[in-house]
C-alpha cells in the first residue's frame, strides 16, 4: 500500500462516513507487461464497503472515482477479478461498463 500512495495517493480510493472508514479501493495506475501489448491497462486489485455500508451508493461511488482517475491517468483498459459466486459485485461492475473478459482458474494441492 505504501509503495502505490509513494506513486501516487490517488491510486488508493478511500470513503468515510462521520470521520469513519468504511470502504476502500486500491488500483494499479499503469500495469507493465513484458511485451508490448499496445495498450495501456490498469487494474483495481482490492475493493471493499463495509457490509453495514453496503447498498448505499458508497461502493459505486468509490469505483467511479477510480475509474475517473485512471482514465484521466491515460489507461485504455481497466481489469478487475472477482469472485465468480459473488453476483451483487458483478451486477455493479456490469452496471459500471465492464464485461467478462476471462477466467482465472487455480489449483490446490
Amino acid at each position: 500500500m505504501k509503495k502505490l500512495i509513494d506513486e501516487d495517493s490517488r491510486q488508493i480510493q478511500v470513503a468515510e462516513q462521520d470521520g469513519t472508514l468504511v470502504g476502500y479501493a486500491m488500483c494499479q495506475k499503469i500495469v507493465s507487461t513484458p511485451l508490448d501489448i499496445g495498450y495501456k491497462w490498469s487494474y483495481v486489485s482490492d475493493f471493499y464497503v463495509k457490509p453495514t455500508h453496503r447498498r448505499q451508493g458508497i461502493g459505486e461511488g468509490l469505483l467511479q472515482a477510480t475509474l475517473e482517475y485512471l482514465k484521466s491517468a491515460g489507461s485504455e483498459q481497466i481489469r478487475l477479478a472477482v469472485w465468480h459466486k459473488n453476483e451483487t459485485a458483478i451486477k455493479l461492475y456490469k452496471k459500471l461498463g465492464f464485461r467478462d473478459h476471462m477466467q482465472i482458474m487455480v489449483h490446490c494441492k
